[in-house]
Order: C-alpha cells, then structure tokens, then sequence
C-alpha cells in the first residue's frame, strides 16, 4: 500500500528530480512543482500530507508560498529545503510554522532524517486533533505556537493546564540531560522553597517515573500506588494527581506536573486524554522556541560581532562599547530597575554605536572637526542602528534605547529632538556614560580628559544635556569604583 503523498517544489530540475527518486524509493507518492504559483494550482486540486518547499524560486517563492498555503490549509507540515539560508528567514520559516529547514547541499540521510521528523510531529498533532472535544485545544495550540518566549511559554502552559483540569497546582519539570534530573522551569501555586530545592532524578519519584517511561500517571485517591509515593503525596496535601511527559521525536524532555488537595475532587482519564493532547502540542512549542532562541542569540552573536568591528576600525575608541555597557548597567541597577530592563540597557550599550558601520571612515576617523554635512550623515548612526536590529522581537526595548541616545534632556538632541521623559529611560542612562566616556578617552582632535574634569562635565550640563537623576546615579556609581573622590 502507498505511503503518504508529498509535494516537492523547487526551480531546480535535478533537485525535484533527485527528491522525487529519494521518495518514490521509500514508496511515497510524489508530486513536484516548479515554483509556488505551480504548486497552489496542484494543492487546489489534490490533497497533500507533507510539502518540500525551495525559498528562493520565480514566480511565487517559498515565504509568499507558505502564507497562501496558510489560508488554505493550516496544519498541513511543511520542510523548507533551501540553499539560500539565513537568520531571518529561519526565523520567518518558523513564524509561519514550518515543521523542518533543510539546508542544501544535504546527504540523502539528512533529506529522509527530515521527511520522517516531519511526518512525526504532523502525526502527534492529528493525534491530538482528534481529542479536541476534550478541551478548546486548537486556539490554545496556535497560541502556543506563536510564542517564542520561553519562559512565558512555559507558564502559560501550566495556566493552561491547571485552567482545564481544574487543578489547584501545578509545575512544568524540565529534564536536565547532563545531571540526569527535572527541574522545575514553571509553576503555579507552589511555595518557593519548594521550587528552589525540587530535583528529580529520572526514575525516581513520580515525575522521575514519568519521564523514565514515557507514559502518563494517573493517581487517584492513591490507588495502585508505591506506599512510599503514597506517603510523600499526604505529606504535600495531595489527594490526586497526573503527571504526563512532554515528548519530541520519541524524545522525553520534561514532565508536566498537577495535583488536587481536596478528597472529593480527583483527576478522571478525560482530564489524562487532555492532559496528553495538550502536552503533545507543548513539547513541539517548546523545541520550536528553544531554537527561535537559539536562533536569534546566534543573530545577536553576529550584530555584536559588527558593532565589535566598527570599534576596530577606529584605535582610540577600542573598548568604548564595553566600557558603556558596564557603566550603563551599574546605573541602571542603583536605579533599582527590573532585570529585564537592565538586560536591554545592558545590550544597549553594547549596540550603541552599531549604526556606525554605514558611516564613511573619511568622517568617522577624522581627525578635525565635521562640516555641517559630515556632522549630518554621523548623526544618522542611531536611525542605521534601529533598521539592523528592528527584526529580532527581543531586542524592541534595547532598539528603542540605540535610536534616542543622541537626545538631550533638553531637547536639542538627535534624531527626533526628544525631550525629558519622553527619552526612554535607558538611551538617558547611555547617554551619560557614553558621554563620560568619551570624554575620558584620547582621541585623534583632542587629549583625553581626567576623571574629575570629565565628572564636572557631567555636572555642568545636568538638566540640559543629562538626566539629573541620572548623573545623580552616575555620580554614586562613579564614587563607589574610586573613580572620583567623595565630596
């Protein structure tokens, strides 16, 4: 009997020709199309239980393809095979809900590794589809699919799960490969000292159990149970529980964790069936963020790699964007801001000056002063920083803080002449140390400034230039490091 039918499209003959042969040996049935616009006139016609699909093609490409294929069929699996690679395609490919990115050129081994792991994540998820009276489960899939952010993901999870099932706690472990344990990643209703101290080794304890063979447990009024478990779960207050693993390419990577305190309220096998469903959608959701994250750190690799090589073009700033970020975020720490905002600063300052790559080295090293259309094509670089980063989702806050760092507290700044508190927070903090520094480094115009005639600087131009609250800050940070003596 014929296994399942695929589409291939590719502009490139020998390449349908060789996947067609690859396929048809492997007894799939096999279409092929030249570019997109062919191969949506063969998807209206016949039904498809994978598509291979090339990006860079005439006509329609392989992005435009899978946003009209989207309208038509949302679940339909996907692998993107392409020779033309990069971050941000990956990531779009992603987006899109693509199940594969195959790169060219790629072993035979490597093209049936890739077809075979999508046709087993398409079956978990028409597996899953089946339950979906069990639970308003597809809304909840796409959502999960759309977030990328780890963390948030994981919670909203355990939301999810607890809001379904009605349970009065829950936790999300996951399996830490090198120690050989779970780890709580996500909770809900837990005391902190217990997420602190929990660890599992896989096999032992329940989720240990779970995660060992692979299968869900359902405990209800202790039935059936290891008398030790049973005693460990009166001494939490649990009355029923159901632990069921998270499971990718046959692959456990953590346990998902609900229990109920009240005796009359126990778990049932639709909360189980459920429970499966939505797991099987969690664990494609989370390898799918674990490589948008892995992804988007490789893109942020890159970028600083860039702003790394405008520093080396010039001598005397080597080190500057360095210097700026560690400054910037002792600043915002004294501040008292959240770490996710100093995290952005943080990277901020790092990236501050990544616009100047576009700038000329005829002006960028030039050892005068600007004329007026030099001094206009410098103050550009924080508009060109902004366009480089503006794709990556996680670095908005820190973009935001590159495009306003040349503003003054008064007004009188570049690029958009923003004043006060209408500057983010942290491009005001950059400002100030980007400004201390360079006051405080020699460059090619003039000699490099002391410590304390640069802090005077500060001082002077505090509530024009600068943040008051900021150089107020600044000036602590500055005391604290003996950099400046205290008054």
């Amino acid at each position: 009997m014929p296994r399942e039918k695929i589409l291939i499209i590719d502009d490139e003959e020998s390449i349908r020709q060789l996947c067609t042969a690859v396929l048809t040996s492997e007894d799939y049935q096999v279409r092929s199309a030249s570019n997109g616009i062919e191969g949506l006139k063969i998807v209206g016609t016949e039904s498809f239980d994978l598509i291979l699909t090339d990006i860079m093609m005439p006509g329609m490409g392989g992005l435009q393809f899978i946003v009209s294929i989207r309208e038509i069929d949302a679940e339909i699996p996907i692998v993107v095979i392409t020779g033309h690679g990069t971050v941000e395609t990956a990531i779009e490919s992603l987006r899109l809900g693509v199940q594969g990115f195959l790169m060219k050129p790629f072993t035979i081994k490597e093209f049936k590794e890739s077809v075979h792991d999508a046709f087993i994540k398409s079956r978990l998820m028409k597996e899953n589809i089946k339950l979906r009276a069990l639970m308003p489960l597809f809304e909840t899939a796409k959502m999960l699919m759309s977030q990328m952010d780890l963390d948030r993901l994981l919670s909203t999870i355990v939301d999810t799960a607890i809001r379904g099932t009605k349970a009065d706690r829950g936790s999300l472990m996951l399996i830490d490969e090198k120690r050989g344990e779970l780890r709580i990643a996500a909770s809900s209703g837990l005391p902190p000292e217990l997420i602190a101290s929990s660890r599992e080794k896989i096999g032992e304890g329940i989720a240990g159990w779970v995660a060992e063979k692979g299968a869900p447990l359902l405990i209800s009024n202790g039935s059936g149970l290891d008398p030790k478990l049973l005693e460990s779960m009166r001494d939490g207050g649990i009355t029923s529980a159901l632990c069921v693993p998270l499971v990718i390419k046959e692959k456990v990577i953590g346990v998902l964790n609900l229990s109920k305190t009240r005796s009359e309220d126990q778990f049932t096998h639709s909360d189980q069936e459920m429970l499966s469903v939505l797991c099987g959608q969690a664990a494609i959701a989370i390898e799918n963020a674990r490589l948008y994250m892995r992804l988007e750190d490789s893109y942020l690799s890159t970028i600083i790699a860039l702003s790394a090589a405008v520093e080396a073009r010039d001598s005397y700033t080597v080190g500057h964007m360095h210097h700026i970020s560690e400054y910037s975020t002792a600043v915002a720490r004294e501040l008292g801001l959240g770490s996710e905002e100093i995290t952005d600063i943080r990277i901020a300052g790092l990236l501050h000056d990544l616009g100047k790559i576009g700038i000329p080295d005829n002006i960028l090293l030039k050892p005068g002063k600007l004329d007026k259309t030099e001094y206009d094509i410098m103050k550009s670089h924080p508009t060109v920083g902004v366009k480089i980063i503006e794709s990556i989702e996680s670095l908005k806050s820190s973009s935001a803080i590159i495009g306003s760092h040349q503003e003054q507290y008064d007004g009188e700044g570049y690029p958009k002449g923003l004043k006060g508190k209408d500057i983010p927070l942290g491009a005001r903090i950059v400002a100030v140390a980007d400004a201390f520094d360079a006051m405080t480094t020699t460059r090619p115009y003039r000699m490099a400034m002391s410590y304390k005639e640069a802090f005077e600087e500060l001082k002077r131009y505090s509530g024009t230039q600068f943040d008051p609250e900021v150089v107020r800050c600044f000036t602590k940070v500055l005391k604290d490091r003996g950099l400046i003596a205290e008054e």
